[in-house]
């Protein structure tokens, strides 16, 4: 959920051109999740993938990739694939 809302929040930023506070909106949250991952696999690879895509979002981005990550993003929000599908547990 934290990932998703960092997503969301970068997203704003990087459409505002706020390219600064996009990218540390993404590493903020990657420590805070790296604070307790500890051993877990999933989380250790989450704070990977925020950190990767902050210098992404710390730059100018077509607006259809801001497009496609919000989708993606929000999906995750509701325990849903980044396509849409209903996520099973």
């Amino acid at each position: 959920m934290f990932a998703s809302r960092a997503r969301q929040e970068a997203l704003f930023r990087n459409r505002a051109g706020d390219y600064i506070h996009a990218r540390w909106a993404l590493d903020a949250t990657a420590r805070r999740i790296r604070g307790y991952a500890g051993r877990d696999p999933e989380l250790r690879a989450m704070v990977s993938e925020l950190e990767a895509e902050s210098f992404i979002y710390a730059a100018p981005m077509p607006e259809q990739d801001r497009k496609q990550r919000h989708f993606a993003s929000s999906n995750q929000a509701r325990t849903r694939t980044a396509m849409g599908a209903a996520v099973k547990r």
